[in-house]
């Protein structure tokens, strides 16, 4: 049903497009916002919750996390489909609710990639600060005691063997 129906539309746009003198027929069709039914999931919840969202472009996918306005006020969820509505159909009683816009995680992922990288920093520079303090307080004993000379040298020479 929906196929013919997108048929149907491009030829009509299509037509438009030629008998308005109109540039372009993208130029034509993002002025008419479209309609879609968003399936969403609440954190915990596995139920789909359906809710109407219209748009220009197809801006929401699978995965993506939208505030919507439910029962219990403005809510976040997690996009679980998105169903593009033909021109002529209206949200009838399928979705009642609607998603008030898309949630951008870009900056929080981003800050979240920052934090794991400076712990990983952190943990690496303390590992190399102790190896150096170690080589150091090594070599100042090796210079007053000579059996600890002795030994270093052989671990060095063995260390110097394995690679």
């Amino acid at each position: 049903m929906y196929k013919s129906l997108n048929k149907e539309r491009s030829a009509m746009d299509e037509y438009l497009t030629c008998s308005q003198g109109i540039s372009s027929r993208r130029s034509f069709v993002s002025t008419v916002p479209r309609k879609f039914i968003v399936g969403v999931r609440y954190k915990g919840n596995p139920k789909v919750y359906q809710f109407r969202y219209e748009s220009h472009t197809p801006e929401l996918k699978s995965g993506d996390h939208v505030v919507v306005k439910s029962a219990n006020g403005l809510d976040v969820a997690k996009v679980s489909h998105v169903i593009m509505l033909p021109d002529h159909e209206d949200f009838g009683s399928r979705a009642t609710a609607w998603v008030i816009q898309k949630v951008d995680m870009r900056a929080h992922d981003s800050r979240i990639e920052r934090q794991a990288r400076r712990k990983k920093l952190e943990e690496d520079i303390k590992a190399r600060q102790e190896q150096l303090m170690s080589d150091y307080i090594r070599d100042i004993m090796a210079q007053t005691d000579p059996q600890m000379a002795a030994m270093l040298k052989e671990l060095r020479d063995l260390v110097g063997d394995c690679d």
